[in-house]
């Protein structure tokens, strides 16, 4: 009798420490996940956020938000950290408890980097436009040609102050300065290249025609005449 009570307090106490051991410090059995639904709006509007990606940190698991802003992403049933970013948002993270499966996440919209610079590029003293001038963004391979009217359009330039180079083969080369966030820049003068001076022509040679004054016809015949 003795021998059968020692063996089954042995055969519970084996169970018993399985049992605590299982749900006390041990991670859940494979496939014990959740699925985590949620919306990624605008901090400013309330607007859905689209092309938002969700990380699940510490595993492979991934989301990108629709058009509405929603997501459905897959987590371990313990506590994880969410980790949402989009290239013109600052990045957050989210910890959502082991319970929790849905959750509502506000973006605010980082600051620009880059800016779009526009100009008219004018002729000083006439203040007619410039066509065809080439605007460089100094120091880089950033540039934009005028149209007839002298407007440019130069895209990538930096937030803070930049300098522009503009060069057109009938004027000389100019530069100005964009102060920071400036997107507009005011009329750029570009002066009128000096030509040079046509060679006087030797003695005894009488000056080449001009191209306009080039004929490819034959000239006329003559009557003879009369005696």
């Amino acid at each position: 009798m003795r021998r059968d009570s020692l063996f089954g307090l042995a055969v519970f106490a084996t169970v018993f420490l399985w049992q605590t051991g299982n749900s006390w410090g041990q991670a859940p059995p494979a496939g014990k996940t959740r699925s985590i639904t949620g919306t990624v709006q605008e901090a400013e509007s309330g607007t859905g956020v689209a092309g938002v990606t969700v990380k699940v940190k510490g595993t492979e698991a991934t989301a990108v938000t629709g058009t509405d802003g929603t997501f459905t992403v897959d987590a371990p049933r313990t506590d994880v950290t969410l980790e949402l970013t989009e290239p013109d948002h600052v990045t957050v993270e989210v910890v959502l408890p082991a319970r929790q499966k849905s959750v509502q996440v506000a973006m605010t919209r980082a600051a620009p980097s880059e800016r779009v610079v526009t100009g008219i590029v004018k002729e000083a003293g006439t203040g007619k436009p410039v066509a065809s001038a080439v605007v460089t963004l100094k120091g880089t391979a950033s540039s934009s040609t005028t149209d007839a009217d002298g407007l440019f359009v130069l895209t990538r330039v930096p937030m803070g102050d930049a300098q522009l180079e503009v060069s057109s083969q009938a004027h000389q080369a100019a530069q100005v300065s964009v102060p920071a966030g400036q997107r507009w820049s005011s009329s750029l003068s570009a002066a009128p290249g000096h030509r040079p001076r046509r060679r006087p022509s030797r003695p005894g040679r009488p000056p080449a025609p001009s191209a306009a004054r080039c004929s490819t016809r034959a000239p006329a015949a003559r009557s003879p005449a009369r005696p």
